[in-house]
């Protein structure tokens, strides 16, 4: 009853915001200006090549000012490409997202365009709320004049309904647009609004040019592929575990891995591993990327010491792609990290979660390149996993070559749908 009272008065609210915004629709604008939510904030390398990708296709597109919306105090946003100005909430997105909404509608009075990347929040998996918030920014956007897209996500097939409910509520001129075939049939099983197929905005990222980082592994990587060794890059995410939030999962993911990473290099001699964390987010009884990958190197032997290289600092989301890059093949736990690694023609598989990674594989026709979580636990369950991958690489690499460009294309509809009306104009 408490929750169904509370979806009422968010309703109320939001209406009267909407109605509140719809007297700036008609007001002239001096630049097109685009304003653009992030999935969450600074930490996650997938977050940012979203991010970075979006703001350089659409300063490409003719955007002339691109704004980040920000969520949280003090957050670092070192990469942000074209974007030229952040909208500081500070802690306000949580504590009292009403007034971030009237503060918002001060900025729609001045902007064109407002975009939400919504990667994997879409369909209230993590948190219900954390839809049904994006969802009304962008009604408000809407009935402010401004065209509006939510784009770049993916949809479980267990959607919670709030969320469900929330993006029924959006305006038919918005545009959504799923991240792959699967979530795109997902939704639109259950909602009228027209979902557009595309793919994930962070194909669309430039790898770095050659940093102190990458460079160093460059040169790691050219001595042992003079050994005529096979490079095989290893993510490992704390969030892959189905019951991740009990404290010793940290401790056995740690052991999982470290007993199936030792197993292949010792059935693998040719193999090289290099360890590739992908999200620094620090959160309370959880292990991010790094401080995971540390401990699995720690637990490895010795005598494997010169075929492993751990990329022991914070990398950016454009040299993550240029690393990923250089190898033969990605097995992650984030989905991201196969994305860059497919969108510079490596091959990828993953250590699945949430649903989302099978219409990624689906876009390029991939099979066998997912390990169940649960299956991670497993004894020899991770080392044949990665004999398979390898195996298959060749065959592998010439389909996702071959499927690259469409793959682009899918993801230049995202930005396609929100400036349609630029885009006519070119």
């Amino acid at each position: 009853m408490k929750s169904t009272i509370a979806a009422w008065r968010d309703e109320y609210l939001a209406r009267r915001l909407v109605a509140e915004a719809k007297r700036f629709a008609a007001q002239p604008r001096r630049h097109r200006h685009a304003l653009v939510l992030p999935a969450a904030g600074p930490g996650s390398l997938g977050d940012e090549a979203m991010l970075v990708a979006a703001g350089d296709i659409l300063s490409r597109f003719g955007i002339d000012k691109l704004t980040v919306v920000s969520y949280g105090p003090n957050e670092d946003w070192k990469t942000l490409g074209a974007f030229g100005a952040v909208v500081p909430f500070g802690q306000r997105y949580q504590t009292d997202f009403w007034t971030t909404c009237r503060e918002l509608i001060t900025y729609f009075r001045d902007a064109t365009h407002f975009l939400v990347l919504g990667a994997d929040v879409m369909d209230g998996y993590y948190n219900p709320y954390e839809a049904v918030r994006r969802v009304i920014y962008t009604r408000i956007a809407a009935a402010a004049g401004l065209q509006t897209a939510i784009g770049s996500f993916s949809f479980n097939d267990s959607p919670h309904p709030r969320s469900v409910a929330a993006l029924k509520s959006l305006d038919p001129a918005t545009a959504l647009i799923a991240r792959d075939p699967v979530s795109q049939r997902r939704l639109q099983h259950r909602i009228a609004h027209h979902v557009a197929l595309g793919a994930d905005i962070a194909f669309l990222l430039q790898p770095a040019a050659a940093t102190p980082v990458v460079a160093a592994l460059q040169t790691w990587l050219t001595t042992a592929r003079r050994e005529g060794r096979q490079i095989v890059g290893i993510n490992a995410n704390y969030l892959v575990a189905p019951d991740h939030r009990r404290e010793d999962r940290g401790e056995e993911m740690v052991a999982a891995y470290a007993a199936g990473l030792t197993e292949f290099l010792r059935s693998r001699r040719d193999v090289c591993l290099v360890l590739i964390p992908h999200d620094y987010r620090r959160m309370a009884g959880r292990y991010d990327d790094l401080q995971l990958l540390r401990m699995i190197a720690g637990r490895l032997p010795g005598e494997f010491t010169p075929q492993v290289r751990l990329i022991d600092q914070p990398l950016r989301a454009a040299e993550a792609k240029a690393i990923a890059a250089e190898l033969d093949l990605v097995v992650s736990g984030r989905m991201h990290l196969a994305i860059a690694a497919l969108g510079a023609g490596v091959p990828a598989a993953g250590i699945t979660y949430q649903g989302k990674f099978e219409g990624l594989w689906v876009h390029f026709g991939l099979t066998g390149a997912s390990l169940d979580p649960e299956r991670l636990f497993s004894p020899g369950a991770l080392a044949s996993f990665l004999r398979d991958c390898t195996n298959q690489c060749s065959s592998w690499r010439a389909t996702i070559r071959e499927q690259n460009p469409r793959i682009r294309d899918l993801a230049l509809v995202n930005l396609n749908q929100l400036c349609q009306g630029i885009r006519n104009k070119r």
